[in-house]
């Protein structure tokens, strides 16, 4: 697949995204050392404080699924705003249906 500047942009977030939660789930985990961002680890810590590791492992799933359809023909800001609003409500209800069912 030939590659867009918007689709690299996409990707290169996405996969951003899929660096801090996997940082967030190795905090919550206990595993300090495998933390990837070690530049973010205060904010990290701050952050990773009261969020569920199955919430955690839900929304890295879901990042994991957009990672996937970041080369389809998705809509790419309805995805983005997806996984964010998931974000932004405390990570609730993430084993629901995949983003794709979801219209993301």
């Amino acid at each position: 697949k030939d590659w867009s500047a918007k689709d690299l942009d996409m990707l290169l977030t996405l996969r951003l995204l899929q660096s801090w939660v996997m940082d967030l789930i190795a905090l919550g985990s206990g595993a300090e050392a495998a933390v990837i961002n070690q530049d973010a680890m205060v904010l990290l810590q701050t952050t990773a404080q009261g969020i569920h590791l199955r919430g955690l492992h839900a929304m890295l799933g879901r990042l994991n699924e957009a990672v996937a359809l970041a080369s389809t023909s998705v809509n790419r800001q309805l995805l983005l705003e997806s996984l964010l609003s998931d974000w932004a409500e405390g990570l609730k209800s993430l084993e629901a249906a995949p983003l794709a069912a979801r219209g993301g």
